[in-house]
Parts: C-alpha cells; sequence; structure tokens
C-alpha cells in the first residue's frame, strides 16, 4: 500500500487527468484517497447519489448531470478530486465518457488546476476516446510479511495464541488473498471451535478456489493424477521429480543460488498427455494447479484483453508458489499477421 500511496501522490502532483484506481476494496481505496488529497475537498459519484466530503448532496442523481452541473461551475472543482464508482454502468453512454474527455482535457491545458478525476473499480473498461488521458493504478496484492502483520492483528484482537511458524505457514497459505478475505477465514476458523489449527487450512484453499474462479481467467484444478498415471516420457518425469526437490526447499535452494524452475512446453496430438503431465506436476510438487484458457482472455474492447492478461499473471504470482498450466496456447497465435487492422491484439 506504501507503493501504490506514493504512486498515487506523484500522479496527482503531475497533473494526471484521469488516475484509474483497480482494486474491488472500496473502502481501503477511499483511505487512501483521503491520505492523498492534501485537504483538497472530494467529491463522489456512484449510484446513490452525488457526494461532497461524504456528504449526500443530491441522491440518484445521472452521472451526465453532475459533471455537466459541475462544468457549468469550474469553481466548484477548484481543488478538489472528483471520484467515480460503479463506471461499468456507463460503459455505452457516450455523453458520460465525451464529459469526462473534455474535464480531462481542462485539466491538461492548465485550465482546472488542483483538480483530479479518480475511477474506482474492480473491472478496467478504458473507452478509447479516455485512453490518452488516462493512468491505472492497480491494487497490490498483500506481501508475506503484511500478511503476518494481519495475523498477528487478529491475533491480538481476539486474544488468541499462535506459534510464530503456525503464523509463518499460515502467511504462506494466505498469499493473493485480501486483508478482508483473511479476517474472515480467521474469523470463520475461531468461530468453528475457539481456535486456528491445522484443520482449518482447507478453509484457506476453499477461498482461494473463491478468488480464482471469480477472478473469471483463470481455474484452480483438483489433483488427483500423480506421476504414476503417466505412460512413458521418461525424460520428462525425470526432470520433473529433480525439480521437485527444489521446489520443497526453495529457500534452502535460494539460498545456495539454485535456479527456480522455469518451465516446459509441451505440444503434441490430443490425448498424449500433455493436461495429465500438468496435474501431476502440481500434485508431485504440492502446490495449487491453475488453468489459463487463452481463449478466456480475450475481450472486445481495445485494451482489455492485455488487462486480462495482466490479472491472470497478478493472481497467479500472489498465490504462488503454484502450478501455471496455460491451455491451447494456439488460441493466443489466432490471425497474427493478418490484415484486422491496428487494434489487434
Amino acid at each position: 500500500m506504501k507503493h501504490i500511496k506514493e504512486q498515487f501522490i506523484r500522479y496527482m502532483d503531475a497533473g494526471f487527468p484521469i488516475i484509474y484506481l483497480d482494486t474491488y476494496e472500496e473502502d481501503k481505496a477511499d483511505d487512501l484517497i483521503r491520505s492523498v488529497a492534501g485537504g483538497r475537498k472530494i467529491e463522489e459519484w456512484n449510484v446513490r447519489g452525488y457526494f461532497e466530503n461524504q456528504v449526500l448532496m443530491q441522491a440518484e442523481a445521472p452521472l451526465e448531470d453532475i459533471l455537466r452541473t459541475l462544468i457549468d461551475d469550474p469553481l466548484s472543482l477548484q481543488r478538489s478530486v472528483l471520484v467515480l464508482k460503479d463506471v461499468p454502468l456507463f460503459k455505452d453512454q457516450m455523453a458520460v465518457i465525451e464529459l469526462l474527455k473534455y474535464l480531462a482535457r481542462r485539466i491538461g491545458n492548465g485550465s482546472l488546476p488542483d483538480f483530479n478525476i479518480v475511477i474506482v473499480s474492480s473491472e478496467v473498461y478504458i473507452p478509447g476516446e479516455l485512453d490518452p488521458f488516462l493512468t491505472i493504478l492497480h491494487d497490490e496484492y498483500l506481501t508475506v510479511s503484511d500478511i503476518r502483520g494481519v495475523i498477528e492483528q487478529f491475533c491480538h484482537d481476539q486474544e488468541v495464541d499462535m506459534l510464530p511458524e503456525f503464523i509463518r505457514e499460515l502467511a504462506q497459505m494466505f498469499k493473493g488473498l485480501s486483508e478482508y478475505e483473511i479476517n474472515t477465514i480467521l474469523a470463520l476458523a475461531l468461530s468453528d471451535d475457539g481456535e486456528i489449527t491445522r484443520s482449518d487450512l482447507s478453509l484457506i484453499l476453499e477461498q482461494k478456489k473463491q478468488v480464482v474462479q471469480k477472478s473469471g481467467i483463470l481455474e484452480m484444478i483438483p489433483l488427483k493424477e500423480g506421476m504414476d498415471d503417466i505412460g512413458g516420457l521418461e525424460s520428462l518425469k525425470q526432470w520433473l521429480q529433480r525439480k521437485e526437490k527444489i521446489f520443497r526447499n526453495m529457500e534452502a535452494a535460494a539460498a545456495f543460488g539454485v535456479d527456480m524452475p522455469k518451465g516446459v512446453l509441451i505440444a503434441g496430438m490430443p490425448g498424449c498427455g500433455k493436461s495429465l503431465n500438468a496435474k501431476a506436476a502440481a500434485k508431485l510438487f504440492g502446490v495449487p494447479l491453475l488453468r489459463l484458457d487463452m481463449g478466456r482472455l480475450m475481450g472486445k474492447y481495445v485494451g482489455e484483453s492485455e488487462a486480462n492478461m495482466r490479472k491472470a499473471i497478478g493472481l497467479a504470482e500472489a498465490i504462488a508458489p503454484c502450478v501455471l498450466w496455460i491451455d491451447e496456447l494456439e488460441k493466443a497465435f489466432a490471425g497474427v499477421g493478418g490484415s484486422g487492422g491496428a487494434a489487434d491484439v
């Protein structure tokens, strides 16, 4: 959060017209915006209406009407931040997009100093008309040390004792989850029998499955098959078994300067064992298996496919260590070299 706060301040000071905050934790986003506003007035629009410094001024007011009112009264925009939420609701409202572009151009040419537009949404949608005026800030996944701090704070608040070794193990297990999700799982585990033990680790795994499924891009695959289920491919199995020792002892391997396994490309006709190898490798390493279907990445809006790829890679890195199974890779190259125009991804 410290890094994103520094970026936020830098973009606001540089006069970036529109800052797109990619997050679904609106409470944390509100705290972040208040901390960087520097005493400026915070105006907000969402589906409930128009607010000034958290005071409701107009209930259920259409965004187009609010923008026109603000444009007609530029003095109301001095030393202020306009926060917009629920933005997917105006995807097809060209009038709103044009009004935002007008405000962005006014900010860019210096006509509206000390004024920024901040869009808060978990769904990245960038109309082509706003692309030149907009920069994206992605919500950061919690680091292991951040997660450990959340767990320790929860234990302190609830007067729960946990061994430091178990807290470190939990912190690794919680990678990829938000602070809200971590606190919810800890509270659920505590309410069950009054303590948090290894028997509650299944709750974490189930929540991770939920996070992956809700992404709409990745899928967490249940593991049943092992290396003994693979017929042939002895060289590949030996390579995986050597890498398994590294996966099981990554900290020690890194201390000795051993490189982490990078990956392997398996090509062949249907039924030759490509999917089976991915499942067996994850079970061998004792880590989750995430399946990335290239067909799910492609979106119809400009920049949507690239945003989906960033989201998938970011989630996989947050959940790591894991095996990332990229399925049907050839779909990513469909149409390459054709005459589809500059919008081809």
